[in-house]
């Protein structure tokens, strides 16, 4: 990725970064969530009060149905993925659970704004796979302020009677220990019984006496068996839900067979909720929905929604099936059906024949409050409202579900941040809020009319924080004029242009140069206004055939990392000429990224997390011991020097981030929990990190 510099003391990357020359060390080491990640779970509170629960071991609320959506303060402890979310208020005034990975419990007492954690859960001494070691929770409930439940991965289901200070197991081994099920979700009744649901079908009833009573559905429950051909039949039931005696439990097979099952006697018994099948309302009769994550009954147990993969969000209403389907005895007409009311529509195939990712899976949907206002979340920090019981939804949060590949920033609060669907984002306020600065046309193949929707892959801003351009597949090249305007300087015909990956501007914009596929350089002495001309990138007078994956400059030199792991390096007053300077020894990867300071100082990653560093006596490339690949996510995304220090920041898949203060290297925490595609500094103290899934966190 690219950022852009002077000669006169600033700094040069295109391994995405920004440098500002500041002399004070970077001391900051805390990450502060904006935008992205993945959402699990939402509580709801009245119409306007609702908390969200995310990856990165973020949790965001609002108070005012959504038009502000504000991060919770979680403890930096905290970096895996929370799930289960409980609020509540008695005498004392509120109190909440969160409950997430690693065993976390954390618990609020001003309405979720601010948490602390509590004892880890472990997994009971006893269990088949894994036992006494911090517990994978999944979803917590409360009796009242001190007595409470969990549920989680390797059969946990854990009592407390002391507000999460110690728990006990409450399992039924004796029932279902060789299945060793997962448990997802559990709901509460108001005299203490509750339900839990979990994969291989099962779902336990605990009375409010304590008696456990485990009980799994099978094939058994319906006529149509889409699944008897695949043995073993796997279901998972994810999610469950009731209004009185009335319940639903809601979940699938794979991605693309969803089911809904209903109790009419809190749970002790179960059948298909449409033994006919007719969840699309009458389209594709014995065709299944895709599966279902989350429910939400409303105030009356025929009334509620569904929400699940690619983005399906189903209303139940009454069938308008004519003729049952042979073998269906209890379907009739005006039986219960599902209709689908959302799938993300508008992203067409057509228009948009590469966004893999246009329809999120949505995770959970909650409702409270008496106009019954409802939340839904998912991929990609998508969270949507809807008024009217699930016919329609708004979308609240987020930029755009593409992904973000690179940024760039010109001064603590100017910055761009281009990705997928030839997007472009500005920020005026240092990475706390982006809006659409420019969309590209899609280019349009002229032998068959299809669209093309690729990616923007780096953008380099001027130091005047105007000028600037985006680069990405296929040629695709747009430049900002110092009036902001997007000018088109694509390079090469549909289809038939370099991919390119790397760009960086010098000065106030002038010149610009580009890298990429075929080892050639692409150079505009006017910032772009007029186009680029082909410079061959040659080492010895012979041209340099292989990719250039990401380049870098350190005030005097070109540093240009070839797909064959190969450093090329050129003095930036002639860039016909290059000399092979540090070739990489023991890499097992594709080089992904290059940061450098001097001759003496760069680091270089690769696609399996490794790092390495520049070896002067032998002029190679030697792994970084120090840092093993799993600390970088195993992928090697960004490398950024700090301005006016010693210390380094290392970016990776998986919001892994390694910090190196000039002497040891170190794992802060990142909020992110995506992969890190580009990091940027405002200053010394001051950054931002940029994540594939629309993940952006400021520190």
């Amino acid at each position: 990725m690219t950022f852009s510099s002077t000669f006169s003391g600033w700094r040069l990357s295109v391994a995405g970064l920004l440098l500002f020359p500041v002399a004070s060390p970077l001391t900051a080491q805390a990450f502060d969530y904006v935008h992205g990640g993945v959402g699990y779970r939402c509580e709801s509170a009245g119409d306007d009060m609702a908390w969200f629960s995310f990856d990165g071991g973020v949790i965001r609320y609002t108070t005012d149905g959504g038009t502000t959506i504000l991060n919770a303060n979680v403890p930096d402890t905290v970096r895996g993925t929370l799930r289960g979310l409980h609020m509540s208020r008695d005498l004392q005034g509120p109190y909440g659970y969160c409950v997430g990975e690693n065993g976390v419990v954390l618990y609020s007492t001003d309405w979720g704004q601010s948490w602390t954690q509590l004892p880890l859960v472990l997994t009971a001494p006893i269990s088949p796979v894994n036992p006494n070691v911090p517990a994978a929770l999944w979803d917590v409930w409360f009796i009242d302020r001190l007595h409470g439940f969990v549920v989680g991965f390797d059969h946990t289901l854990m009592e407390t009677q002391d507000g999460g200070q110690t728990w006990q197991d409450i399992a039924p081994m004796s029932h279902i220990s060789a299945d060793n099920p997962e448990w997802y979700q559990l709901h509460g009744f108001a005299n203490g019984e509750f339900m839990a649901v979990a994969d291989e079908g099962w779902l336990v009833r605990r009375l409010a006496n304590g008696v456990m009573q485990p009980k799994k559905l099978d094939e058994t429950f319906w006529c149509y068996l889409p699944q008897l051909a695949s043995q073993p039949w796997d279901l998972e039931i994810w999610a469950i839900d009731f209004v009185g005696d009335v319940g639903l439990a809601v979940g699938g097979v794979g991605h693309n067979d969803g089911y809904i099952f209903r109790s009419t006697d809190r749970g002790a018994t179960w059948a298909l909720d449409s033994p006919c099948y007719a969840f699309l309302n009458g389209v594709g009769i014995n065709t299944t929905p895709p599966t279902f994550y989350g429910v939400e009954l409303f105030d009356n147990a025929n009334r509620g929604v569904v929400v699940g993969y690619g983005s399906g969000t189903f209303v139940g209403g009454p069938s308008n099936i004519a003729t049952p389907p042979t073998g269906c005895s209890g379907c009739a007409p005006g039986s219960k059906a599902w209709t689908q009311v959302v799938s993300d529509s508008d992203q067409n195939m057509t228009v948009d024949p590469e966004d893999d990712i246009g329809k999120p899976l949505l995770r959970d949907i909650c409702s409270s409050g008496p106009q019954q206002v409802s939340y839904s979340l998912g991929d990609f920090g998508v969270v949507r409202r809807s008024d009217d019981q699930g016919q329609t939804w708004t979308e609240l949060a987020g930029l755009h579900r593409g992904r973000i590949q690179c940024g760039a920033f010109a001064d603590p609060q100017i910055g761009v941040i281009a990705g997928q669907l030839w997007r472009v984002y500005s920020t005026v306020t240092g990475g706390q809020e982006f809006s659409l600065d420019y969309m590209a046309d899609i280019p349009i193949n002229p032998s068959t009319g299809i669209s093309y929707s690729g990616n923007f892959q780096d953008v380099a801003i001027a130091d005047d924080g105007g000028r600037a351009v985006v680069v990405g597949d296929r040629g695709r090249v747009h430049v900002r004029d110092a009036q902001g305007n997007w000018l088109d300087r694509s390079i090469g015909t549909w289809a038939n242009g370099p991919d390119l990956t790397s760009a960086l501007t010098v000065g106030s914009g002038l010149p610009m140069v580009l890298a990429g596929e075929g080892g050639m350089l692409y150079v505009s002495p006017n910032g772009g206004v007029s186009g680029f001309f082909a410079v061959p990138l040659t080492y010895l007078g012979v041209p340099v055939t292989t990719k250039i994956i990401d380049f870098t400059f350190d005030g005097t030199f070109l540093y240009y990392l070839t797909q064959n792991n190969r450093v090329y390096i050129s003095f930036v007053g002639a860039l016909t000429d290059a000399q092979v300077f540090a070739p990489i020894q023991g890499s097992t990867g594709v080089p992904t990224c290059i940061g450098a300071r001097s001759l003496a100082n760069f680091y270089v990653g690769n696609n399996k997390g490794e790092l390495f560093f520049v070896d002067l006596p032998s002029i190679t490339l030697q792994p970084v011991a120090q840092v093993a690949p799993v600390q970088l996510g195993r992928y090697a995304f960004g490398i950024e020097p700090v301005p006016g220090s010693l210390e380094w920041w290392f970016a990776g898949a998986a919001g892994q981030v390694v910090y190196f203060d000039g002497a040891a290297f170190s794992t802060p925490k990142s909020s992110i929990a995506d992969n890190i595609v580009d990091v940027s500094f405002f200053n010394s103290s001051e950054g931002v990190l940029i994540g594939r899934k629309t993940n952006i966190a400021t520190w």
